[in-house]
């Protein structure tokens, strides 16, 4: 199996139903792994860069909520690269939640 991983992309936004989260705005991070059991004819590899730019593309765009951010990110990497086995995980760092946690996440595993 061929895959390639996007591990801890942090971005900050202002993702999420509060209005305090729009204000002071979230760290989010993704991490991303696309897989083939084995590549298309006649590509030798997949550019990790542009798998990049479209989750960030997609996650920047600020949508209300994580799922929808996760939506998006994987309708668009199905779209390009088509047959591709996907795992992507969205979390929010200390959500606004009463109590220690340290994340909340989101994921669609294949």
């Amino acid at each position: 199996m061929y895959s390639i991983q996007i591990k801890n992309a942090r971005f900050h936004l202002p993702i999420g139903i509060h209005k305090e989260e729009h204000l002071l705005k979230n760290e989010i991070i993704l991490n991303l792994k696309l897989s083939y059991e084995s590549l298309p004819n006649g590509i030798d590899y997949i550019d990790y860069t542009q798998v990049y730019e479209i989750a960030s593309t997609h996650i920047k765009k600020a949508p209300p909520t994580l799922e929808e951010a996760l939506y998006a990110i994987r309708d668009e990497l199905y779209r390009q690269f088509p047959e591709c086995i996907l795992h992507i995980e969205i979390c929010k760092n200390a959500p606004p939640i009463l109590g220690e946690i340290e994340s909340v996440c989101v994921s669609w595993i294949d």
